[in-house]
């Protein structure tokens, strides 16, 4: 009462003695209020944790979390892909005196202060427990110390109690998996907020690997910045749910916020400001802290579309135009509309020889700061090539494009035949793949393979290489592997893969994140819709397997998957609600995929999943009111109804309509005031 009395007499510029009581007293009755609240308490019941009437003793009841642990296995995300044993006797633990041995190793030492700083977390001062934890690792090969989708994953991890010491003992083939595992001893430990103590099993034993080998997230940074802070929240949200690649599509018509040393041009012109630029001292802390959580950051450079803002010096540099089609001060109102899919435009100028010096460049300076693992993504999707006659144009504009149409003229090609500039286009993409082998070369890591956009269709206008059948000669599948970001209806997936294609699944009718949103170039709704609903994001690989009738040896072919967020509307102040947690739903999708699984199994988990997050220090978007995360899995969540599909559906058992589909109805009918 004092510490509160205190600050509140701060708030108070010289306050009055009435005042000052009322102050007082006001601050005294609420925390009497606060104090009578009646405290949860459950019993395990038929393995879930049941609420108990209010007032119902301590005695034989545990409270939500150890209910947890001790009935629901703890509750782990991702569920390990085999079945844990998690004993029902539990301890109270103390953080003071807790022994991580990692044997001076740096990456080890991480990754044991990560673990700290989850359990600190939980409560800021809980009461000391009976039980000191002790860690120790037996790790085959510590060579191992790059993130990167090639690395093993899988751990074991088991506890014994030994007097008063809780014996931990990870095995793992690398680093990364003593990582994960570290990751679910975590989440097996939880606070006891009767108790005040935290709280976790006495013995356990766990052994698991992930199924997909890439399970990521992807970040917009150039259409809106993102600070570093923000950048390594998201890593570490990325770690808790055993993510492993963080693709960073760094570069867009809006902006070039990478420094390139060797070419300062680029930021220079680039930039939206000289506060909003990652320089090399920030670059090499993200990786550092990336590679602490297992993360393997992906880095893009996007080209020959989607290119702009950064390349608009090379006139005053004596060294023709680096990009066409572009208004890079916006002072053409609406052009955009007619030679680009949104503002602002811009695309390569391929006939220019002086852009592959400073693509080199650009590509030296990322790939050294950035490619450790020997993995890079050179964007290559959405080029305008249109004519005169279409809607929208660049390449083949007489105006726009005149560079291009004059190349054409001298080289005695066909303007009017599209293989034309599909040749021009491959030209360059042989080109750029060639420099980021020599950019690898360069740093001494092996190159692997180049990611690159693709998906069914094309038109006159956008054009589209990877439906072309000259496909395997100019991106051949064994140094290319095609991120596929079509709608799953249609796809270009099965053909890849029946082509030798390894794909990673980025589709946007599932996995989009800025899906719907509000229109912003213009009214009427944004062009995605709609908002993707967690239920729908976690059953998407079993929809797609089942969907494209792919075999065991096809979903080989399929390395992963992962969340993206184009931050045409999606900054600092929204980022986090929108990748969490619904990136969790697909971060088990594809740690713990099993064929038929679907989300009502996950939905009790997915919830206290959440919460955990919350705890952490992450401001993952609210799923629903307290009241259903106090009451046992599933208490709010139908299990009838089909997700983003929900509307018109019926409930088998009774053959009556939805009454979600009825309380909807009535909310547009009555609009509130």
């Amino acid at each position: 009462h004092f510490f509160a009395f205190s600050k509140a007499s701060m708030c108070v510029r010289n306050p009055m003695p009435s005042m000052l009581g009322f102050t007082l007293v006001l601050i005294v009755f609420l925390a009497a209020v606060a104090a009578d609240v009646l405290p949860k308490r459950y019993l395990c019941v038929s393995g879930g944790c049941q609420l108990q009437p209010p007032g119902t003793g301590t005695s034989g009841t545990l409270s939500y979390g150890q209910c947890v642990l001790s009935c629901e296995q703890g509750n782990l995300w991702p569920q390990p892909s085999t079945p844990p044993t998690i004993g029902s006797s539990l301890i109270t633990v103390s953080l003071n005196g807790a022994t991580c041995v990692s044997n001076n190793n740096a990456f080890l030492q991480a990754a044991c202060a990560n673990f700290g700083n989850s359990l600190s977390s939980l409560v800021p001062n809980p009461h000391p427990g009976a039980v000191k934890i002790r860690i120790v690792f037996s790790i085959s090969n510590l060579s191992v110390t790059t993130a990167s989708i090639d690395n093993d994953e899988s751990y074991s991890v088991s506890a014994t109690l030994q007097g008063n010491v809780l014996q931990v003992t990870i095995s793992a083939s690398t680093f990364f998996g003593a990582r994960h595992a570290l990751e679910t001893v975590s989440q097996l430990v939880t606070f006891d907020d009767g108790a005040k103590t935290l709280t976790m099993p006495s013995a356990f034993t766990i052994t698991d690997s992930p199924k997909f080998r890439y399970r990521g997230v992807m970040l917009d940074v150039a259409r809106n910045y993102l600070s570093p802070q923000t950048i390594k929240d998201i890593i570490r949200t990325m770690g808790y749910n055993k993510m492993n690649v963080l693709h960073l599509h760094l570069t867009d018509t809006a902006s070039f916020p990478v420094e390139i040393a060797e070419q300062p041009e680029m930021t220079r012109y680039g930039a939206y400001s000289s506060d909003k630029v990652y320089d090399a001292a920030t670059i090499a802390s993200l990786q550092a802290y990336a590679n602490s959580f297992g993360v393997m950051i992906l880095p893009e450079i996007d080209a020959p579309a989607h290119v702009s803002a950064g390349w608009n010096w090379g006139p005053q540099a004596g060294q023709g135009d680096f990009i066409l089609c572009a208004d890079p001060q916006g002072t053409g109102g609406a052009q955009w509309a007619s030679d680009a899919l949104e503002p602002p435009s811009g695309q390569l100028n391929i006939v220019n020889s002086n852009i592959y010096w400073v693509l080199g460049r650009v590509y030296d300076s990322v790939i050294s700061a950035m490619g450790k693992s020997g993995y890079f993504h050179f964007g290559g999707d959405e080029v305008i090539v249109g004519s005169d006659n279409t809607w929208a144009a660049c390449y083949n504009s007489s105006t726009l494009g005149k560079p291009i149409i004059d190349y054409i003229a001298a080289h005695g090609l066909d303007r009017s035949d599209e293989s034309t500039f599909y040749q021009l286009w491959e030209n360059f993409a042989t080109a750029a793949a060639s420099l980021i082998a020599k950019s690898f070369d360069k740093v001494g890591v092996p190159g692997r393979k180049i990611h690159v956009w693709g998906a069914s269709g094309g038109s006159s206008v956008t054009y589209n290489m990877i439906t072309r059948p000259e496909l395997t000669s100019v991106l051949p599948p064994e140094k290319f592997t095609v991120e596929v970001w079509d709608a799953t209806s249609g796809s270009i997936a099965p053909s890849l893969i029946q082509k030798g294609y390894d794909v990673v699944l980025a589709n946007y009718d599932y996995l989009y994140l800025d899906c719907g949103n509000a229109g912003w170039a213009r009214p009427g709704g944004y062009w995605c819709q709609p908002y993707h609903e967690w239920y729908h994001i976690y059953d998407m690989i079993n929809d797609v397997q089942a969907a494209w009738g792919l075999s065991k040896q096809d979903m080989k072919h399929i390395l992963g998957s992962e969340t993206l967020a184009w931050a045409e509307m999606i900054d600092e102040s929204n980022v986090m609600q929108k990748l969490w947690p619904r990136s969790a739903a697909l971060a088990e999708a594809l740690w713990s995929y099993e064929a038929g699984a679907t989300w009502y199994s996950a939905d009790g988990r997915f919830h206290y999943w959440r919460e955990v997050l919350v705890r952490r220090g992450i401001a993952a978007e609210a799923l629903h009111p307290l009241w259903c995360s106090q009451r046992q899995d599933n208490a709010c969540t139908l299990s009838w109804g089909s997700p983003q599909g929900r509307h018109g559906a019926v409930n088998p058992a009774s053959e009556e309509a939805d009454p979600m589909d009825m309380m909807d109805s009535r909310a547009r009918e009555s609009p509130k005031p």
